[in-house]
């Protein structure tokens, strides 16, 4: 196969990143960023025995990552809200009295929740 004939099966980019140079965009390790690949949280192509990322694929998985942290808070900020203890709050999360998703390995509250939970607690407390 002649050397045009390959290049036509390679994406056409403008920019278009190492393992190395991805980990440095990202800023993350090599072994991390080709475990995200395997994992398919990052787009790739391969380039015979080199894996190469393209640098608007890797801009992209960056503002996804940080878009649903916005606005919400951990176990901690629900603690300062709630004025009580970190392991209080993170009780009443995993019991359910206080819903959170678990997003890159954290738990993340709506503080809107922490609000209807605040607002169901003391209506109950007036009731009694």
């Amino acid at each position: 196969m002649c050397a045009a004939a390959k290049r036509a099966k390679l994406p056409n980019f403008s920019r278009r990143l190492s393992v190395d140079g991805a980990a440095t965009f990202v800023n993350k390790t090599g072994p991390t960023v080709r475990s995200w690949a395997a994992q398919g949280l990052l787009p790739y192509f391969m380039q015979g025995s080199r894996m190469f990322f393209l640098e608007s694929d890797l801009q992209e998985f960056l503002d996804d990552r940080k878009a649903p942290t916005i606005g919400k808070i951990g176990v901690v900020g629900l603690a300062e809200k709630l004025t009580c203890g970190k392991r209080t709050a993170y009780g009443m999360v995993r019991s359910g009295l206080i819903r959170a998703e678990r997003v890159r390995g954290k738990l993340l509250i709506d503080p809107a929740d922490v609000d209807k939970y605040l607002e169901n607690t003391y209506r109950v407390a007036r009731r009694a």
